[in-house]
């Protein structure tokens, strides 16, 4: 699966926070922001690593870092929200200007939010020895 940065999309979802449909375009000399001259970030809590290192107050590790350079190329500082995993990619208003959550690229998710190019590419699959028989079904815990 592809992995990308999901932003509030023009036609869905509303961005800056929920007053305005989020902008087609985007002036990068005057970008619409959810708080004025703050790049505000939206991950899920607990972020992992190697995503995420330390406290939502100073993230690094991968995603952390790629958030940091974005505010820093655009001369904000960032501040760190939290966005439940499923909230990230559903339509509605939305209290950041992107979130970065390890979140896979797919069709359904795409009618609801922007995202950015894929950064990750992980072929996702399932090992299982032969002859096993079929495995329980069990959705993954998210805390």
């Amino acid at each position: 699966m592809r992995r990308g940065v999901a932003r509030p999309t023009a036609s869905g979802a509303q961005g800056n926070g929920g007053s305005a449909p989020a902008e087609a375009t985007c002036d990068p000399e005057n970008p619409p922001l959810f708080a004025e001259g703050v790049l505000t970030v939206a991950t899920d809590r607990p972020a992992y690593p190697p995503w995420f290192e330390g406290s939502p107050k100073n993230y690094s590790g991968y995603e952390g870092e790629v958030a940091n350079e974005i505010a820093e190329r655009m001369g904000l500082d960032i501040t760190w929200v939290v966005e439940p995993f499923n909230k990230s990619y559903a339509p509605g208003a939305k209290s950041y200007d992107f979130d970065i959550n390890q979140i896979s690229i797919t069709p359904e998710r795409q009618e609801a939010v922007d995202f950015s190019d894929g950064y990750f590419q992980n072929n996702q699959g399932l090992l299982a020895p032969e002859g096993g028989g079929p495995l329980p079904r069990r959705r993954p815990s998210r805390s």
